[in-house]
């Protein structure tokens, strides 16, 4: 008898302390003492923060999407900005900040000059996409090696909360960068078997459509902040999307035409960000008809 009674204590002891333990931690939460919300889902594969292994991760989970039958989209954007232009006499010229100075004398033609930036933009972009279970053709995107990286990342998304939680999504995102290449491209150019790029005759159509203003002589470029960016379902492993970008500086040499053609010599300065996007769809049109 004694037995029991002293089990029914402990038992009833026991209870209590878990109550109060557990009131303690709500207390905690609710005074923002609580500083992360756990995820309940491990990764499906631990991947270290850092270039090498970010590399080969997106390589492999790539090949995965690819091997499944993955569908495929890709649009291609681009983008005009920091456009300006200058006379050749002001040509390098910088500010405090290390930037192109500006022309006082042709503010008017560099406001007239960005009114078509964007047509000329819109005007390159395209839209292609291949089905689930569909081959990739030359529409696949391609993943670089290791090596020809400046440095990678790849890290679980976390995001913080207004109550000071901290929220783990099922997503990791990854950067590979590349190192700076001058245009016109080399053979021994790393970024131009893996990023899509435009067409250089068709940039120089582009540009001719500021012949109102100007005319073109000649021009040079330095592909710069060239970079993959990606998306992936960390629980699954299956890619979500990816980015490949790289950002064209351009300095063109030209002349005024017309009312412009007291200014002589211009040099226009402006810099092309192109993207191409890929998105991947996992889900089988002909199964989810079945069901």
């Amino acid at each position: 008898m004694k037995k029991s009674f002293i089990a029914v204590l402990t038992a009833v002891t026991l209870c209590v302390c878990i109550l109060f333990t557990g009131c303690d931690a709500v207390k905690k939460m609710v005074e923002g003492d609580e500083e992360t919300t756990l995820a309940f889902t491990t990764n499906r594969t631990e991947v270290a923060d850092e270039k090498t292994a970010a590399a080969e991760y997106y390589a492999r989970i790539l090949a995965d999407a690819r091997s499944v039958g993955a569908g495929l989209s890709r649009e291609r954007k681009y983008e005009i900005n920091d456009l300006n232009i200058v006379s050749k006499a002001l040509e390098g010229k910088t500010d405090e900040n290390g930037a192109q100075v500006r022309d006082p004398e042709l503010k008017h033609l560099n406001e007239a000059a960005k009114e078509v930036r964007d047509r000329i933009a819109k005007s390159i972009g395209s839209s292609e996409n291949v089905g689930f279970g569909e081959d990739w053709g030359g529409l696949a995107p391609a993943a670089p090696e290791s090596l020809y990286l400046t440095d990678g990342s790849c890290a679980v998304v976390e995001e913080e909360k207004d109550d000071g939680t901290v929220e783990i999504k099922d997503e990791r995102r990854g950067t590979l960068n590349f190192q700076d290449e001058e245009y016109p491209l080399s053979v021994g150019s790393v970024i131009a078997p893996i990023i899509p790029l435009p067409d250089e005759e068709e940039i120089k159509t582009e540009l001719a459509k500021l012949s109102d203003y100007i005319a073109l002589d000649d021009y040079g470029a330095v592909y710069t902040g060239s970079r993959i960016e990606f998306s992936v379902n960390r629980i699954t492993d299956e890619l979500n999307s990816a980015s490949y970008v790289t950002e064209m500086r351009i300095t063109a040499h030209a002349h005024g035409v017309g009312a412009l053609e007291k200014y002589g010599e211009l040099t226009v300065y402006l810099t092309l960000v192109c993207r191409s996007n890929y998105r991947f769809d996992y889900v089988d049109p002909n199964a989810a008809e079945e069901k």
